[in-house]
């Protein structure tokens, strides 16, 4: 079954990667041109000195109805962009 979702309804929600939660979802990023999302941040929280970090949406695996489910590795989420203040 499919389940369309804004993606302002997805802030707050835990970012999961390996069955462990690597942050919370904050924002989604635009492409000017072409009109798209180009990436997601997420906050790491106390885990990784509390970074805002760039995830593409290429990353998501799965929405469920409380969570966003990613297939990134430790390494990945270490060396990812950090999100402008």
């Amino acid at each position: 079954m499919s389940m369309l979702r804004s993606l302002r309804d997805l802030k707050g929600f835990p970012v999961i990667s390996g069955g462990k939660k690597i942050g919370t979802f904050l924002d989604t990023y635009y492409s000017d041109e072409p009109w798209s999302v180009r990436y997601f941040v997420v906050d790491t929280g106390g885990w990784l000195e509390g970074r805002r970090i760039l995830v593409s949406p290429h990353a998501v695996t799965e929405l469920t109805a409380d969570t966003v489910n990613t297939d990134l590795t430790e390494e990945a989420i270490r060396n990812a962009p950090d999100a402008e203040a």
